[in-house]
Protein backbone atom coordinates (compact mmCIF):
# COMPACT_ATOMS: atom_id res chain seq x y z
CA UNK A 1 0.00 0.00 0.00
CA UNK A 2 1.25 3.54 -1.02
CA UNK A 3 0.78 7.18 0.69
CA UNK A 4 -0.94 9.27 -0.79
CA UNK A 5 -3.16 9.40 -4.31
CA UNK A 6 -3.03 9.97 -7.37
CA UNK A 7 -0.09 9.83 -10.05
CA UNK A 8 2.99 10.18 -7.72
CA UNK A 9 1.34 7.01 -5.33
CA UNK A 10 0.68 5.04 -8.73
CA UNK A 11 4.23 5.59 -9.81
CA UNK A 12 5.50 4.49 -6.57
CA UNK A 13 3.48 0.96 -6.66
CA UNK A 14 4.52 0.49 -10.10
CA UNK A 15 8.11 1.08 -9.88
CA UNK A 16 7.66 -1.61 -6.30
CA UNK A 17 6.41 -3.57 -7.76
CA UNK A 18 8.44 -3.84 -10.89
CA UNK A 19 11.75 -4.24 -8.37
CA UNK A 20 9.76 -7.13 -6.14
CA UNK A 21 8.91 -9.08 -9.53
CA UNK A 22 12.93 -8.78 -10.26
CA UNK A 23 14.15 -9.39 -6.80
CA UNK A 24 11.70 -12.65 -6.66
CA UNK A 25 13.27 -14.58 -9.30
CA UNK A 26 16.40 -15.04 -6.51
CA UNK A 27 13.72 -16.71 -4.48
CA UNK A 28 14.27 -14.23 -1.20
CA UNK A 29 13.26 -14.95 1.70
CA UNK A 30 10.33 -12.67 2.41
CA UNK A 31 12.60 -10.32 5.24
CA UNK A 32 15.50 -10.20 2.35
CA UNK A 33 13.09 -9.46 -0.56
CA UNK A 34 11.87 -5.91 1.80
CA UNK A 35 15.57 -5.74 2.96
CA UNK A 36 16.82 -5.84 -0.74
CA UNK A 37 13.62 -3.57 -2.45
CA UNK A 38 14.03 -0.67 0.65
CA UNK A 39 17.73 -0.25 -0.33
CA UNK A 40 16.84 -0.03 -3.93
CA UNK A 41 13.95 2.45 -3.24
CA UNK A 42 14.72 4.54 0.08
CA UNK A 43 17.43 7.22 -1.70
CA UNK A 44 14.89 7.58 -4.85
CA UNK A 45 11.44 8.34 -2.38
CA UNK A 46 10.45 11.44 -1.32
CA UNK A 47 10.78 11.93 2.18
CA UNK A 48 6.70 12.39 2.81
CA UNK A 49 6.10 9.12 1.03
CA UNK A 50 6.16 5.44 2.62
CA UNK A 51 4.63 1.79 1.41
CA UNK A 52 3.91 -0.79 3.46
CA UNK A 53 3.73 -4.12 2.36
CA UNK A 54 3.60 -8.02 3.66
CA UNK A 55 5.84 -10.50 2.05
CA UNK A 56 4.77 -14.37 2.93
CA UNK A 57 6.78 -17.45 1.51
CA UNK A 58 4.70 -20.85 1.50
CA UNK A 59 6.46 -23.91 1.46
CA UNK A 60 4.10 -26.75 0.49
CA UNK A 61 6.62 -29.35 1.34
CA UNK A 62 7.22 -28.41 4.66
CA UNK A 63 3.97 -27.03 5.18
CA UNK A 64 5.15 -23.74 6.64
CA UNK A 65 4.51 -19.98 5.65
CA UNK A 66 6.99 -17.32 6.39
CA UNK A 67 6.07 -13.94 6.66
CA UNK A 68 7.53 -10.38 7.05
CA UNK A 69 5.92 -7.18 7.33
CA UNK A 70 7.12 -3.86 6.06
CA UNK A 71 4.65 -1.62 8.33
CA UNK A 72 1.79 -3.32 6.57
CA UNK A 73 -1.63 -4.12 8.46
CA UNK A 74 -1.73 -7.24 10.09
CA UNK A 75 -2.09 -10.63 8.12
CA UNK A 76 -4.99 -12.74 8.79
CA UNK A 77 -4.44 -16.39 9.97
CA UNK A 78 -7.09 -18.85 10.22
CA UNK A 79 -5.28 -21.90 11.73
CA UNK A 80 -7.99 -24.66 10.72
CA UNK A 81 -6.42 -27.31 13.37
CA UNK A 82 -7.14 -25.10 16.29
CA UNK A 83 -10.11 -23.44 14.82
CA UNK A 84 -9.44 -19.75 15.49
CA UNK A 85 -7.94 -16.64 13.65
CA UNK A 86 -4.66 -14.97 14.37
CA UNK A 87 -4.07 -11.32 13.92
CA UNK A 88 -0.31 -11.80 12.61
CA UNK A 89 2.02 -8.22 13.30
CA UNK A 90 5.67 -9.24 12.88
CA UNK A 91 7.64 -6.13 13.47
CA UNK A 92 8.43 -3.99 10.49
CA UNK A 93 9.11 -0.03 9.25
CA UNK A 94 7.55 1.00 6.41
CA UNK A 95 9.78 0.59 3.32
CA UNK A 96 10.89 3.85 2.23
CA UNK A 97 11.63 4.72 6.19
CA UNK A 98 15.64 4.08 6.94
CA UNK A 99 17.91 2.16 4.79
CA UNK A 100 20.65 -0.01 5.80
CA UNK A 101 20.70 -1.72 9.13
CA UNK A 102 17.72 0.05 10.39
CA UNK A 103 15.45 -1.15 8.66
CA UNK A 104 16.72 -4.07 8.27
CA UNK A 105 17.01 -4.64 12.20
CA UNK A 106 13.71 -3.90 12.70
CA UNK A 107 12.37 -6.55 10.31
CA UNK A 108 10.79 -9.55 11.61
CA UNK A 109 10.40 -12.80 10.11
CA UNK A 110 8.07 -15.29 11.41
CA UNK A 111 7.54 -19.00 10.25
CA UNK A 112 4.31 -20.94 11.05
CA UNK A 113 2.52 -24.05 10.33
CA UNK A 114 0.70 -23.80 6.77
CA UNK A 115 -2.03 -26.96 7.03
CA UNK A 116 -4.73 -28.38 5.06
CA UNK A 117 -7.98 -25.74 5.84
CA UNK A 118 -5.48 -23.12 6.57
CA UNK A 119 -6.21 -19.76 5.34
CA UNK A 120 -4.18 -16.43 5.23
CA UNK A 121 -5.86 -13.14 4.79
CA UNK A 122 -3.91 -10.12 3.31
CA UNK A 123 -5.83 -6.65 3.47
CA UNK A 124 -5.00 -3.37 2.88
CA UNK A 125 -6.13 -0.52 4.75
CA UNK A 126 -9.04 0.67 2.47
CA UNK A 127 -10.96 -2.45 4.24
CA UNK A 128 -10.18 -1.39 7.52
CA UNK A 129 -11.46 2.44 7.00
CA UNK A 130 -14.13 2.18 5.03
CA UNK A 131 -16.60 4.19 7.10
CA UNK A 132 -20.40 3.63 7.22
CA UNK A 133 -22.82 6.31 6.63
CA UNK A 134 -22.47 7.55 10.02
CA UNK A 135 -18.52 8.08 10.10
CA UNK A 136 -18.01 4.81 11.78
CA UNK A 137 -15.18 2.57 10.05
CA UNK A 138 -15.52 -1.15 9.45
CA UNK A 139 -13.80 -2.97 12.10
CA UNK A 140 -10.97 -5.34 12.40
CA UNK A 141 -13.44 -7.90 14.92
CA UNK A 142 -15.62 -7.60 12.12
CA UNK A 143 -12.88 -9.47 9.60
CA UNK A 144 -11.54 -11.76 12.14
CA UNK A 145 -15.48 -12.97 12.63
CA UNK A 146 -15.89 -13.28 9.21
CA UNK A 147 -12.37 -14.96 8.41
CA UNK A 148 -13.66 -17.63 10.98
CA UNK A 149 -16.96 -17.86 9.43
CA UNK A 150 -16.31 -18.38 5.90
CA UNK A 151 -13.46 -20.73 6.70
CA UNK A 152 -14.83 -23.48 5.14
CA UNK A 153 -15.26 -21.92 2.32
CA UNK A 154 -12.88 -21.45 -0.98
CA UNK A 155 -10.88 -18.90 -1.22
CA UNK A 156 -12.52 -17.18 -3.84
CA UNK A 157 -15.85 -17.48 -1.95
CA UNK A 158 -13.95 -15.65 1.59
CA UNK A 159 -13.01 -13.40 -0.43
CA UNK A 160 -16.55 -12.40 -1.90
CA UNK A 161 -18.05 -12.53 0.95
CA UNK A 162 -16.01 -10.21 2.74
CA UNK A 163 -16.69 -7.65 -0.44
CA UNK A 164 -20.12 -8.18 0.05
CA UNK A 165 -20.10 -7.73 3.81
CA UNK A 166 -18.31 -4.66 2.82
CA UNK A 167 -20.13 -3.01 0.25
CA UNK A 168 -23.23 -3.65 2.41
CA UNK A 169 -21.42 -1.65 5.95
CA UNK A 170 -20.69 1.06 3.35
CA UNK A 171 -24.19 1.76 1.14
CA UNK A 172 -24.20 3.77 -1.40
CA UNK A 173 -21.26 6.09 -0.04
CA UNK A 174 -18.38 6.13 -2.61
CA UNK A 175 -15.03 4.23 -1.84
CA UNK A 176 -12.33 6.85 -0.85
CA UNK A 177 -9.29 4.22 -0.77
CA UNK A 178 -8.21 1.20 -2.47
CA UNK A 179 -9.41 -1.99 -1.24
CA UNK A 180 -7.42 -4.99 -1.76
CA UNK A 181 -8.26 -8.35 -0.31
CA UNK A 182 -5.93 -11.83 -0.91
CA UNK A 183 -7.28 -14.93 0.34
CA UNK A 184 -4.97 -17.95 0.01
CA UNK A 185 -5.63 -21.17 1.18
CA UNK A 186 -4.57 -24.51 1.38
CA UNK A 187 -6.46 -27.08 0.23
CA UNK A 188 -4.24 -30.48 0.42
Amino acid sequence: DVSGKGTSAALYMSKIQGIMRTLHEFDLKPKELLIRTNSLISDSMDNRSFVTSTSAFIDLNTETVTISRAGHLPLYYFNSKENRVENLKPNGIMLGFGNGTKFADLLEEVKLDFSTGDVLLFITDGILETRDSSGNEFDEKEIIKMLAMYSSQTADEIKNNILRRVQSFTGDLEQFDDMTIVVVKRNS
